[in-house]
């Protein structure tokens, strides 16, 4: 069986939505521990948005690995040692990428109680966290 051919459409397909959610991300603007104890639909809207990014990010290192490497990945961390085996990511960078796939497993368990606030703004993107709630977003 041959592995079937890259489609550069359905990788760039899913950067687009992956843009989109991180611009949903940034315009909340700052967001604290206390914001997510607070506020159970940002809480759920922040954990559906980084559990969408990692998803996609998988589904795309998926797709290169197996049209570029004919190997599927085991798993979600193993995605990311692929995608850099495919395209020379470096190493730090990979390890890095590796941890956000923690986030799928971790967010989800908040609404039980059993994680606690502010392990989910240690798990957002700097400026989002850095940035004013009062409306304006890190693009203007």
């Amino acid at each position: 069986m041959s592995p079937r051919d890259f489609d550069r459409d359905v990788v760039q397909s899913r950067l687009a939505v992956m843009q989109e959610l991180l611009s949903d991300l940034s315009a909340l603007g700052a967001i604290t521990a206390a914001d997510l104890g607070d506020d159970r639909m940002l809480r759920h809207a922040v954990e559906r948005i980084l559990s969408q990014l990692v998803e996609l990010a998988v589904s795309i290192n998926g797709h290169v690995s197996a049209t570029q490497r004919a190997r599927a990945p085991g798993g979600y961390r193993e995605s990311f040692e692929l995608l850099a085996d495919v395209v020379g990511l470096p190493d730090p960078l990979v390890q890095s990428l590796r941890r956000s796939v923690g986030l799928r497993n971790v967010l989800p368990m908040s609404t039980y109680g059993s994680t606690s606030a502010s392990s989910q703004t240690r798990s957002l993107p700097p400026d989002t966290t850095t940035a004013s709630r009062s409306g304006t977003s890190r693009d203007g």
